[in-house]
């Protein structure tokens, strides 16, 4: 978890010489074909404003050894500039309020599949009660802007943490699963109340 709250991940990979870690700004980058990286495979890693992985191009497969000349370093990389920042502010001992935003300009041709890795803008607010000494939940609701169309997209946040200390606590969104969930429900019922209209009748002799 960084320090704004998000899962991410850590590669130690072998960079000029010596063995250095990156850390991704999203938890699922450090993939190739749905699977994680391995030790032996050679990656190009594109970073956003913060130095945290946005992408990465695997340039040689090493469960694929007729991989490794078929794929270069990609010269048309693009800059994307992003700033944010949170507020936070307690109430009380237990409960507390916390806003959040952060900004990224919008890359341009974007491939569909990578889509999904990248920065997006994004504005949010959650409420966290400590249920006790160690567990928690926040509420809350989160919009994010597409890269693809520039609609915004609103899911809401509910999210459990359990508090190693007064300053480290690890917790999982599961609002995304429980708007599915939802939204699932809602069409099944509306699906099952929807009346199929009678079929139209020959003219009468």
């Amino acid at each position: 978890t960084n320090d704004r709250g998000e899962d991410v991940e850590k590669v130690y990979v072998y960079h000029k010489g010596e063995y250095v870690s990156f850390m991704s700004d999203k938890a699922g980058v450090f993939t190739k074909e749905g699977k994680m990286l391995e030790q032996g495979d050679v990656i190009q890693l594109n970073t956003n404003t913060r130095g945290e992985i946005d992408t990465v191009n695997v340039l040689f497969d090493i469960t694929k050894k007729t991989t490794e000349f078929d794929k270069s370093t990609d010269d048309g990389l693009q800059t994307i500039y992003g700033f944010g920042g949170s507020i936070n502010y307690r109430i009380s001992p237990r409960l507390s309020l916390t806003a959040y935003g952060s900004y990224f300009t919008a890359p341009r041709g974007m491939n569909p599949a990578i889509g999904g890795m990248m920065s997006m803008t994004t504005i949010g607010g959650y409420m966290s009660y400590d249920l006790s000494e160690h567990w928690g939940v926040s509420v809350g609701a989160e919009t994010t802007r597409s890269i693809f169309d520039g609609r915004w997209h609103a899911q809401p946040i509910v999210m459990p943490y359990y508090k190693v200390n007064e300053n480290v606590s690890i917790g999982a969104n599961i609002g995304g699963i429980v708007y599915g969930l939802l939204e699932n429900y809602i069409d099944s019922r509306n699906a099952r109340h929807r009346r199929m209209p009678p079929p139209p009748q020959g003219p009468r002799r």
